[in-house]
C-alpha cells in the first residue's frame, strides 16, 4: 500500500510549491454526507443514523455485512491542486442505539477505498451501492482498544486521486479487510450524531504548482507555462497577449500623447530619442523605455520637459515608449523603432 503513495510524492517533488493551504471538514446533519449500508435488509436505506458502522457480523443465520460511505465536500480545492496531506479522523460513538455490541470487535483491520459513482445519502442501499476502486486503498490495522478513536489516517493518495484524476468528488467507502469470517466491527459516529466533537473530519493540505518557476503559483498566473507571464510581468501593448494578468492587453495610447502634446522625434532613430512637452513642471512625468519582451531599459522620474535619451547602443527593433503622469496616473504607450 505505500509504493503508489511513494509515486505520488515523486511526481509532485518537480513543481515549484507555493504558500500552503489548508481546508478543514468536519460536518454536521445539514451538510455532512454519510450512509451505511447492510446486506440483511439490501433495499433499506440508512443515511440518518447516528453510526458508520462496519462489520462482518451473522443475522439470521446468514453472515452479514455492513459497509459506510462517507463524502466530503472538495470544492474549495482547485483541479490543479497539489495535495500534501490528507488525514481522515474517525471517532467511537458510545452512545450507539442499534447494535448488539457496544465496542469495536475483533480482528477488525479497516480498508478505504474510493467510490467512483455518485450516490444518494437517503436512498442509496446495500443493492444500489456505488462502485469502488481498489486503486491507492488505504489499509488501517485492527483496533488497539475497544473504544478506540482512529486520528489523523494517512487517506492522501485517495484525496489527491480525487482531485486530480477529474472523475468526480463520489467520496469514499469504508469496509472490513476479512469479510470471511463474522463477529469483526468498527462502531464509528457519523455526522448525524448529537455530539458534534465526534463527527467525522477531514483534515487537506494543498499547494499551487508554480510550473514555469515565475514566482506566481497557478491560480493567480493566467499563464503558468510562461515565465514571462505573471501579475508583476510588465504588459506590452496591441500584440494581443495579457503579459500582466490583468484581463486584458494594453493598448497603445497615442491619444495621451497628443492631449499632453508631447512629442516624440525622431522616430526611426538610431541615436538619440527626444521626449518634449509643453506646460509640465519637472516633477510631473515619468518615462520608461522597454524592449518587445517588456523589459525595462531606461527609466527616469522628474524628468525635464525636454528629454534625451540615448538609444545608440540598443540594438535595431521595436521598443517603447510609456508616459506617465505623475498627478493622475495617466499614462499613454507610443511604439519606439530603433534602427
Amino acid at each position: 500500500m505505500k509504493k503508489p503513495l511513494l509515486l505520488l510524492c515523486l511526481s509532485f517533488s518537480f513543481f515549484n510549491l507555493n504558500a500552503q493551504q489548508i481546508l478543514n471538514l468536519k460536518p454536521g446533519s445539514a451538510e455532512g454526507k454519510d450512509a451505511t449500508l447492510i446486506s440483511l435488509f439490501p433495499n433499506e436505506t440508512s443515511g440518518d443514523l447516528e453510526s458508520n458502522t462496519i462489520y462482518t457480523w451473522t443475522g439470521l443465520g446468514n453472515t452479514v455485512f455492513k459497509h459506510t460511505l462517507i463524502q466530503f465536500d472538495l470544492a474549495q480545492i482547485p483541479e490543479n491542486a497539489v495535495i500534501t496531506s490528507a488525514l481522515l479522523s474517525l471517532y467511537y460513538n458510545p452512545t450507539d442505539p442499534y447494535e448488539s455490541f457496544s465496542v469495536h470487535n475483533g480482528d477488525n483491520d479497516l480498508r478505504i477505498r474510493r467510490v467512483t459513482t455518485a450516490w444518494q445519502e437517503h436512498a442509496v442501499t446495500w443493492n444500489t451501492k456505488p462502485a469502488v476502486t481498489a486503486v491507492n486503498e488505504v489499509i488501517v490495522p485492527e483496533s488497539t482498544s475497544p473504544t478506540q478513536n482512529y486520528l489523523d489516517i494517512d487517506i492522501l493518495p485517495l484525496i489527491a486521486d480525487i482531485v486530480s484524476l477529474g472523475e468526480g468528488n463520489h467520496g469514499l467507502a469504508l469496509s472490513m479487510v476479512n469479510e470471511q469470517n463474522p463477529y469483526r466491527a468498527l462502531l464509528f459516529a457519523s455526522s448525524d450524531h448529537p455530539n458534534a466533537s465526534l463527527h467525522p473530519e477531514l483534515t487537506v493540505y494543498w499547494e499551487m504548482p508554480d510550473l514555469d518557476n515565475d514566482g506566481y503559483p497557478a491560480d493567480v498566473d493566467c499563464d503558468d507555462e510562461n515565465a514571462g507571464i505573471n501579475p508583476s510581468a510588465t504588459e506590452i501593448p496591441s500584440n494581443g497577449i495579457d503579459e500582466d494578468c490583468d484581463g486584458a492587453d494594453l493598448i497603445s495610447s497615442t491619444a495621451f500623447v497628443a492631449e499632453h502634446d508631447i512629442r516624440i522625434y525622431p522616430n526611426p532613430t538610431s541615436k538619440h530619442l527626444v521626449v518634449e512637452w509643453d506646460g509640465y513642471s519637472q516633477q510631473e512625468m515619468a518615462i520608461r523605455f522597454y524592449n518587445s519582451a517588456g523589459l525595462s531599459l531606461l527609466s527616469l522620474q522628474q524628468v525635464n520637459p525636454k528629454t534625451t535619451l540615448d538609444v545608440a547602443h540598443f540594438p535595431p527593433g521595436i521598443y517603447f515608449l510609456e508616459i506617465r503622469d505623475m498627478r493622475t496616473g495617466e499614462s499613454g504607450v507610443q511604439k519606439v523603432v530603433v534602427e
